[in-house]
């Protein structure tokens, strides 16, 4: 899962990366690997910081997963991201 949220946000650019797991650390203090079981997390740092790019970094991560297994935690992570 974790390296399925770094490509979506590396996609965007080093710059969203760093930033995005510096906000986790300083705000939540979690690591990017928590977002898994905190989505919370992720959304609130999406929608706070990059509201412009959003939208794709969600797009992003739920193409990558649509093939996946499906699990009520997936189920949970992925309807709190796209809210």
């Amino acid at each position: 899962m974790t390296i399925v949220i770094e490509k979506a946000l590396t996609e965007k650019g080093e710059e969203v990366y760093d930033k995005t797991v510096q906000i986790l650390k300083n705000e939540y203090q979690c690591e990017l690997s928590d977002c898994y079981t905190h989505p919370e997390y992720l959304r609130q740092v999406l929608e706070k910081h990059f509201g412009g790019i959003r939208k794709d970094i969600v797009d992003s991560i739920n193409k990558d997963l649509r093939n996946s297994t499906k699990s009520p935690e997936m189920d949970r992570f992925l309807s709190i991201i796209n809210q």
